[in-house]
């Protein structure tokens, strides 16, 4: 298989979609590229679709929801829908970095890794008509940004975290750091906690 007209910066992430039908892949210079695993004969690219909006440090791929969720060198997290061509949503993240994320589809949330050594989890999907919306400073009363969603979070090490990995299953949720230490955790009583968190 050959995968032609393709990235023309350095490769910042890789992800392979849930069902095996293809890997999207983001550049240095902001590219995302979605690559067709299943060949068709007819066809003289393998490439599905790309999106040219921001410069991602951590990209994930819903295909269950069909949602793009990316995390951008600006800190801003971004949900696009329909082949990467319809934004969802954006917001704004300025206390922290992302370093990793993983999404549970059948649990209903997203974990972010971050540089200050905590997961901070919100529940997934992420819908639009749940945010609340304020405005921007220095902008004008007319301009407007969607406000961070509720969230659940707390500190597991004393370092940055740098991997993340769920079960099969699903229920534990692996956590790796720069410190060289790895934790497991129960996803059920994040789920929990974040649900809390988000009715209170």
């Amino acid at each position: 298989m050959i995968f032609d007209e393709g990235h023309t910066a350095p490769i910042k992430d890789i992800v392979i979609t849930d069902n095996d039908a293809g890997i999207i892949s983001t550049d240095d210079n902001g590219a995302v590229f979605f690559w067709k695993l299943r060949e068709e004969r007819s066809e003289r690219s393998n490439k599905f679709w790309e999106h040219r909006n921001n410069m991602y440090n951590k990209i994930l791929y819903d295909t269950t929801n069909d949602l793009f969720f990316g995390c951008t060198a600006e800190k801003n997290l971004c949900v696009y829908s329909k082949n990467c061509k319809e934004k969802v949503c954006e917001f704004l993240a300025p206390d922290f970095d992302v370093r990793t994320a993983v999404i549970s589809e059948s649990k209903g949330v997203i974990f972010l890794g971050t540089n200050k050594g905590s997961i901070r989890i919100l529940l997934w999907p992420i819908k639009k008509n749940t945010l609340e919306i304020e405005p921007m400073k220095g902008e004008g009363l007319d301009v407007f940004r969607y406000k961070y969603p509720e969230y659940f979070e707390i500190t597991t090490h004393l370092t940055a975290i740098s991997a993340m990995e769920l079960s099969p299953d699903h229920n534990t949720l692996f956590v790796g750091s720069e410190d060289g230490t790895v934790l497991l955790f129960k996803v059920r009583l994040f789920v929990k906690m974040t649900i809390l968190t988000h009715n209170c």
